[in-house]
C-alpha cells in the first residue's frame, strides 16, 4: 500500500526573503521606468516630427510666396562662351533689333507697392507713378543700357559721326560696369566655349515686363 508524501514548505531564512522582494521590487521598479522613458522618448519624438512638418510647411509656403515676388528664384542656368555671335556678327540693322529687343517695356523701369519695396527693404523710390506706386529701375537693365550707351558711341565713332552721348555720361557707363563685373567677379575658368553659371535672364525680363513702368521714362533713366 502506497503512502502519500506529504510536501511541507522550506523554510527560508527571512533574509532570503528580504532579498528575493528587493529584487522582485527592483525588477517592477526599472521596467516600470523604462516603460515610462520609452513614452517620454516616444512624446518627444513626436513632438519634434510635428514641429518639423509645422516648419516645413510654412517654409514651403513662404518660399512659394518669395518665388513668386522675386524677379530670380536662384536657378542657374549652364550657357556656353561665345566668341561671335549676332550680336556683332549680324549686319547693323540686324545687330540694332537684338540689342533693342534684349529691353522689356520701360527699358528696366518697373513700378511696385510701396509696402513691397519696404518688405523687401529697397531703398527710397525714384519716384511715384500716377497711380501711387513706387518706381525703381532693375539693375541688369540699367547695366545693359550702359553698355548700348558705349556701343552706340563706338558705333558712331566708327562711322566717322558726331557721338551724341555726352562724355560724362559715358565714363559714367564705363564705371558702371566695372563696378557690376567686379560685383560678378565670375570665377569660370577655361577657354572658348567654356560653360558659365548663369542667371535666366529670360525670367528676369518677365518679371520686370509684368511690373513694367512706360510713363516718363526719361525722368529715371
Amino acid at each position: 500500500m502506497s503512502s502519500k508524501t506529504e510536501y511541507q514548505p522550506i523554510d527560508r531564512p527571512s533574509n532570503d526573503i528580504e532579498e528575493d522582494t528587493d529584487l522582485l521590487r527592483n525588477y517592477v521598479n526599472v521596467h516600470g521606468n523604462n516603460r515610462l522613458e520609452k513614452l517620454i522618448w516616444l512624446g518627444f519624438i513626436l513632438t519634434i516630427v510635428v514641429t518639423n512638418a509645422f516648419w516645413f510647411s510654412l517654409y514651403n509656403q513662404q518660399k512659394l510666396q518669395y518665388k513668386e515676388e522675386q524677379p530670380i528664384n536662384g536657378r542657374l542656368l549652364r550657357i556656353p562662351y561665345r566668341f561671335t555671335t549676332p550680336y556683332v556678327d549680324a549686319n547693323l540693322k540686324e545687330q540694332n533689333k537684338l540689342w533693342a529687343d534684349l529691353f522689356p517695356p520701360g527699358l528696366g523701369a518697373i513700378k511696385v507697392e510701396h509696402e513691397w519695396a519696404a518688405k523687401h527693404h529697397l531703398p527710397t523710390a525714384q519716384g511715384n507713378a500716377s497711380d501711387g506706386k513706387a518706381i525703381y529701375t532693375v539693375a541688369a537693365f540699367h547695366q545693359l543700357h550702359c553698355l548700348t550707351v558705349i556701343r552706340t558711341s563706338l558705333y558712331q565713332f566708327n562711322s566717322g559721326r558726331k557721338q551724341l552721348d555726352p562724355w560724362d555720361h559715358i565714363t559714367h557707363c564705363l564705371d558702371t560696369l566695372r563696378q557690376e563685373i567686379q560685383c560678378s567677379a565670375d570665377p569660370t575658368i577655361g577657354g572658348i566655349s567654356r560653360v558659365h553659371e548663369c542667371r535666366d535672364f529670360e525670367a528676369l525680363k518677365e518679371w520686370t515686363t509684368k511690373r513694367s513702368y512706360t510713363d516718363f521714362l526719361e525722368e529715371i533713366l
